[in-house]
Formats: structure tokens, sequence, C-alpha cells
């Protein structure tokens, strides 16, 4: 009896590893296919036709916003007030915490 029931566990522990790796199998192959999509459509990329597109599709000159000014954030370390000089010439960074609230 006991040579019985560990045949059937046996069976059965095995037919859920077959079942677990054809699953794993049909996994595999759906990603074999979208990785050979992939490399065919990169195989197709034609550089020299997409940089005249860009081109054809970029013509207007570079025209700059009347208003072109830096705008100091007041919470980044872009401002002066995190500034600080360091004895041999350097600058660095005050860490924010030790500025207390903003």
């Amino acid at each position: 009896m006991p040579e019985t029931l560990q045949a059937h566990l046996v069976r059965q522990i095995v037919d859920a590893l077959r079942v677990s790796q054809n699953v794993s199998l049909s996994y595999l192959d759906n990603a074999k296919s979208r990785i050979a999509k992939v490399v065919t459509q990169l195989d197709s990329v034609n550089a020299a036709k997409d940089q005249d597109l860009f081109i054809q599709h970029n013509r207007r000159t570079f025209l700059p916003v009347p208003d072109w000014i830096f705008e100091a954030s007041p919470i980044h370390y872009d401002t002066v007030r995190y500034l600080h000089y360091v004895e041999g010439g350097f600058w660095t960074l005050t860490p924010r915490l030790a500025l207390g609230p903003i």
C-alpha cells in the first residue's frame, strides 16, 4: 500500500512538472518569436532614409525665445543660497538640511 501511494505521488509530481515545463517552453517559444520580429525590424532600419525624413520634417530655423533668461529655482541647488566658499578657492554646495526650511 505505501509503495502504491508513493508511486501515485511521484506520478502526480512528474505530471505537474511536465505541465510546468510545457508552459515554460511555450513562453520561451513566444519570446523567441518576438525577439526574431524585433531583430527583423532592426535589420530593416535605413539610417540614411531616416535622416532624410528627419531633415525633411525639421526645416524650420531655430529662433530663440525673446525672454530667454535664467530663472533660479528656490528649491534647487542652482542658487547662490546653496553655495559657499571653501578655503583654497573652491565653491561647494551646502546641504539643504543644514539651511533649514525654504
